[in-house]
């Protein structure tokens, strides 16, 4: 029997569709990308010119009217997420990949909670760091019970400067809100967010935030930035900058009998005793993009007949919602709010009510 075959359109070509999500679906044996929409003339050229059997289109809902889908892959800046998703759900395209944050705001959220609802669709947010060697060894170490219950966790993403952009559209387009809803918590917070409460295996329930503008050409927005996350067992902090003075990715995860040091390279783990490591097949802070963890996942997301993986990563995604809103100090919606140059905002410790759609 003739496998099938999955019919791909990327909306966004981007830097993250041109060196991650392109490169990992032409891995993919049963997917072929038959279209790419860009609002940009010299990115749909560089389209064409990269996927020469590919139709370019200047919108989603122009691409979504031309061709039938199987996959809507959605890698333009968080300012367009929920249109295009909304798109894909009216369109029924079976799975929607979008890229992190899903939404830049608590209701935009449950617009697309909504849509999928009632279509045939899936949504999926790229949550891609569930495919490093950094989530496969802690959750090896967890699962074995060696350093015991998780008491606190602490990550750090530190950079010199945000990811830039593609120089034919606005290249520091995360500095701009209108286009990135937020800076650096939007951009690094989600993805270690979603680790630290995969590892405790909990929701937060208080968040207490400080946002810094500590160079002047990432303002407004915030690159600077300090959670501390309460959860039910447990305590988190995640550090996030835009103004080091090199990347590097680091933390530590604290047990009841031991602890997991996360280096740039490897773990260094020291319990009952002992100490010993767990290196990574690359650094950490080697590339923005990995494509070889979005094989896995979207692998994952195309096996998922069930939807199961697309409901669990749906909730999660309310969850996270509503953490960095309230990080923000703007429980109902973040894309108004930004932080000022040079100024610091500290807000109280809050606790979350549940969403009213997605999570509880």
């Amino acid at each position: 029997m003739k496998s099938r075959i999955f019919r791909a359109g990327v909306v966004g070509y981007g830097r993250i569709a041109e060196s991650a999500h392109v490169p990992a679906w032409s891995r993919l044996p049963f997917v072929d990308v038959v279209a790419v929409a860009d609002t940009c003339p010299e990115r749909r050229a560089a389209a064409a010119a990269a996927l020469p059997d590919t139709r370019q289109y200047e919108t989603c809902a122009e691409m979504l009217g031309a061709e039938a889908l199987d996959v809507l892959d959605i890698c333009t800046p968080p300012s367009d997420h929920t249109t295009s998703i909304l798109a894909g759900c009216k369109a029924n395209v079976s799975r929607i990949v979008c890229e992190k944050p899903l939404a830049a705001s608590q209701a935009e959220y449950r617009a697309i909670s909504s849509a999928q609802a009632t279509s045939g669709s899936q949504v999926y947010t790229v949550n891609s760091w569930f495919q490093s060697d950094l989530h496969r060894l802690v959750s090896k170490v967890l699962k074995s019970g060696e350093i015991g219950r998780i008491k606190h966790i602490e990550l750090r993403t530190l950079r010199p400067d945000c990811a830039l952009g593609v120089p034919s559209w606005h290249p520091r387009w995360r500095t701009e809100p209108r286009y990135a809803g937020g800076g650096i918590v939007l951009d690094h917070g989600w993805h270690q967010l979603y680790l630290m409460a995969n590892w405790i295996d909990a929701d937060p329930v208080g968040v207490r935030a400080k946002l810094d503008t500590l160079l002047p050409k990432h303002a407004p927005v915030e690159d600077f930035a300090v959670l501390d996350l309460q959860f039910p067992a447990a305590t988190g902090r995640i550090e996030l900058s835009w103004a080091a003075p090199s990347r590097t990715n680091d933390g530590r995860i604290v047990g009841s009998r031991g602890t997991i040091s996360i280096e740039d390279d490897r773990l260094l783990i020291e319990a009952r005793g002992n100490i010993y490591a767990e290196p990574y097949g690359e650094r950490l802070s080697d590339s923005s993009y990995h494509p070889e963890w979005f094989v896995a996942l979207f692998g994952n997301v195309l096996n998922d007949t069930n939807r199961l993986e697309g409901s669990n990563n749906l909730r999660e995604a309310g969850m996270l919602m509503t953490t960095l809103c309230q990080a923000y100090g703007r429980p109902a919606d973040m894309l108004d709010r930004v932080a000022a140059a040079s100024s610091t905002h500290v807000y109280a410790a809050v606790e979350m009510p549940p969403m009213a759609v997605g999570w509880s």
